[in-house]
């Protein structure tokens, strides 16, 4: 994509994935599909559009909200113990997560979604990437969230260029991540 050789992250990865694997398909890891796509758009249409230059610094930003769902309706109306973390690279080395926010204990909405606003405490970060780490415990009926409820546990990495800039309270902050789970 870079050297102009093939026209799109989607004949790169294709032309990839033939000479790797010949004709059975390799192994292309997501990562992978994301940094080539995201080179991709940049050197189309460099930094316009972004928050940021994805190939310098990172202006100062901070995770402020979480949106989860939609979830299998059997989670409607259930309370769900819900932690959120943040690692870098560098902790992800380390095989740890840098930063947990306090878990909240949130009700599944009527559409099926859970929302985390106004996260406390949270770090300014000056790193490009990283790491957001959910946990979601559903919490039984008169029980703890350690009675074995149904867990559920993803991650998603996030560049800082690619995250989305609103306007809150009269000043600029752009929010980490809005994560939307498939069916």
């Amino acid at each position: 994509v870079y050297a102009g050789a093939m026209p799109s992250t989607y004949d790169a990865l294709r032309w990839y994935e033939w000479i790797r694997g010949g004709k059975r398909s390799g192994v292309t890891i997501p990562a992978q599909i994301r940094w080539v796509a995201m080179l991709e758009r940049w050197l189309h249409k460099g930094s316009d559009g972004l928050s940021s230059d994805p190939m310098g610094r990172a202006s100062p930003h901070t995770l402020r909200s979480v949106t989860l769902g939609p979830f299998h309706e059997s989670f409607l109306g259930v309370n769900v113990a819900v932690s959120v973390g943040l690692a870098t690279r560098e902790d992800l080395r380390e095989h740890k997560v840098g930063f947990w926010f306090p878990t909240e204990t949130v009700e599944v909405d009527k559409d099926r979604r859970l929302e985390l606003r106004d996260l406390e405490g949270a770090p300014v970060w000056t790193v490009n990437d990283g790491q957001l780490v959910i946990e979601v415990r559903q919490i039984p009926k008169g029980g703890c969230c350690n009675d074995g409820g149904v867990k559920l546990k993803l991650s998603a990495w996030w560049q800082h260029a690619y995250l989305q800039r609103r306007k809150r309270f009269g000043e600029s902050v752009e929010d980490l991540l809005q994560l939307q789970l498939s069916k």
